[in-house]
């Protein structure tokens, strides 16, 4: 990732400490997302090594609809994914979008195995928050990010749940 420089800082997240877009110096086109965990608290550790988990297993099966995941530095806690192009709705825009993010919601669950659960661990196909969908108006598409909260599951198992060893074939 030595190739690329910051282009702009989106943030912290609620369990990351940064949130980075990152440009190749030489094809302007090229742009990541780095993704910094703070690895001083243990909740933020769970939370990114389950959206590692997630999304080396939707990446594994080419899910259109999510970051694709590039590579992870578990030392520095940064995860490294592909750049959806696009930005977080406002309040009144997603509604547009409610029947699209359902869709792929579904999809998720059907087609990849992944579905998020309740707190009290029933099955719940959820309309995810503002901050976790990225639309791109270029082409209309709308990608589900931010795989760390501990509720989601790969079938039917928690993600934390399942053996490191089945994700490490990925």
């Amino acid at each position: 990732m030595q190739d690329y420089i910051l282009l702009k800082k989106f943030g912290a997240g609620l369990h990351s400490k940064k949130v980075l877009l990152l440009q190749h110096r030489e094809n302007k086109q090229d742009k990541i997302v780095a993704k910094y965990c703070d690895l001083t608290r243990k909740k933020s550790i769970d939370r990114f090594n389950s959206e590692i988990r997630i999304l080396k297993h939707l990446t594994f099966l080419n899910c259109p609809f999510v970051p694709k995941l590039l590579d992870v530095d578990k030392k520095r806690g940064i995860i490294y994914m592909t750049y959806c192009c696009g930005e977080a709705p406002g309040f009144f825009e997603i509604k547009a979008y409610k029947d699209i993010v359902k869709k792929r919601m579904q999809e998720l669950n059907k087609n990849y195995q992944v579905v998020r659960y309740k707190n009290n661990g029933t099955r719940k196909i959820f309309f995810p928050v503002n901050n976790n969908i990225i639309i791109n108006h270029k082409n209309g598409q709308v990608y589900l990010i931010d795989f760390g909260q501990p509720d989601w599951r790969i079938n039917g198992t928690r993600v934390l749940n399942i053996p490191s060893s089945y994700f490490d074939s990925f």
